[in-house]
């Protein structure tokens, strides 16, 4: 039922063998590397399991070869685990089958991969959660400390220890599944005894993928903290979302990408777009002439550009293409700018073609909103707060409450969360805005 479909058909579109351009998930190498088990456990034909084995390589090539150089995961980190974690649990397998003669953890790209997991980590059980993502996962320890361990990555490995203390694996480390649990028995001792530590990056950019990264501080969650994204929407669990952000301080969030509900037949299907977890109007980004971003790879950013220094990070993108013709805007260039220690701005340059007055600003926030005086609302609790400073002649505002009834979302995120509009009163086919977010006591 398993093995004969296998050998004979090559028109599974996980497979990614019929030669056909094509989107290749975490689906390809979750299915290979299962099929790399089977085979090597029942199949006693020599030349049949060579063969078997030999497909699951052709296979999981297009899986690898999907992945740009940056080593960026489409699907976000909590389907790192299953992607790019699961691209281990295979080279790891077909390592130990071969006795070693079938070894590519020297590669970058393989590197790469594994260390997109501490890029994007934010603090404590915080992740981007960019896509159908989540944003509060729980790490797989072991197959954190074993990637980093074998493509030589002291950062995530280390991080795979702080993971298994995190989890009291002292009492009993968890078993994920037969491969891994096996594995564990081995190496628990050598994962809870190592030098274990947080993988709190002062930067990251993977260019190829457009996911940008930056923190107040080194080795520390304290401070500001901000991820920006570029690319299409046309991606892996795509959202149209091209031009978002994510602003965290002290390692709460408060600029937030709300994720995806439980999935459903529409999630997959022709009315994805219709779900408000996909749709624009619910992420970061601009709603322009009453008109939101739409789905597809032609919709994407331009001209994008990352640049840090000691006490600076800039992400700057143009996200006009990301907008259907309706939209009527010919240019929409977006600065994302943290001055470390101090502040973070976020800064429109706009050309429209026609102006219908029908434009805003949306901000996701699962801090409660206060508005203190004119131009000036409050995020968060007494504990941390944010002001967030906007020109109130440039601006209407209007907060609406959203209600989180999802269960997956819960998980994340309280019973209500937050949009915050800004309604451009600009008139002009032409303008300039920016907001800015501070500490506040």
């Amino acid at each position: 039922r398993v093995l004969q479909p296998f050998y004979t058909r090559n028109d599974f579109w996980w497979m990614a063998l019929d030669g056909k351009k094509r989107l290749v998930n975490n689906w390809n190498i979750w299915l290979n590397y299962n099929m790399l088990t089977t085979i090597l456990l029942v199949e006693d034909d020599p030349k049949k399991r060579a063969d078997g084995i030999y497909k699951t390589m052709r296979s999981a090539d297009q899986f690898i070869n999907y992945y740009k150089e940056d080593g960026g995961c489409e699907e976000g980190p909590a389907y790192w685990s299953h992607a790019g974690g699961m691209l281990y649990n295979y080279l790891s397998l077909l390592q130990t089958a071969t006795k070693g003669s079938i070894d590519i953890f020297d590669k970058p790209l393989i590197r790469n991969i594994g260390s997109y997991y501490c890029k994007a980590y934010i603090d404590s059980s915080w992740y981007l959660n960019y896509a159908d993502a989540a944003a509060k996962i729980k790490g797989d320890a072991s197959l954190v400390y074993h990637y980093g361990k074998a493509v030589k990555d002291s950062q995530l490995q280390y991080f795979g220890s702080w993971l298994a203390k995190q989890q009291q694996w002292y009492t009993m480390p968890p078993v994920e599944n037969m491969y891994g649990g096996f594995r564990n028995l081995f190496t628990v001792k050598e994962i809870v005894t190592g030098k274990a530590a947080q993988p709190f990056m002062s930067y990251a950019w993977m260019k190829e993928t457009g996911i940008a990264v930056a923190r107040d501080q080194e080795g520390s969650s304290k401070g500001f903290y901000f991820s920006a994204l570029a690319g299409h929407n046309d991606e892996s669990h795509n959202h149209n979302d091209v031009g978002t952000c994510v602003l965290y301080y002290d390692g709460k969030p408060f600029l937030i990408d709300i994720g995806s509900e439980t999935y459903t037949r529409q999630t997959f299907g022709p009315e994805r777009y219709t779900i408000w977890t996909m749709r624009s109007t619910y992420h970061n980004v601009p709603f322009i002439n009453g008109v939101e971003q739409k789905e597809g790879a032609m919709y994407k950013a331009n001209n994008v550009s990352f640049n840090n220094t000691r006490s600076v990070a800039k992400f700057q993108l143009d996200i006009a293409a990301a907008y259907p013709e309706a939209a009527q805007v010919k240019k929409w260039e977006r600065m994302y700018e943290l001055k470390r220690n101090e502040s973070f701005t976020i800064t429109d340059r706009y050309q429209l073609i026609t102006n219908k007055g029908n434009s805003a600003l949306h901000f996701m926030t699962s801090a409660v909103p206060a508005k203190t005086k004119e131009g000036i609302l409050t995020l968060g609790s007494a504990e941390t707060r944010l002001q967030m400073e906007f020109d109130p002649k440039q601006f209407e505002l209007q907060v609406e409450e959203v209600p989180i009834k999802d269960s997956r979302l819960l998980e994340s995120w309280p019973p209500v969360v937050y949009r915050i509009i800004l309604k451009i009163r600009n008139k002009s086919t032409e303008g300039n805005h920016r907001i800015v977010f501070r500490k506040t006591s």
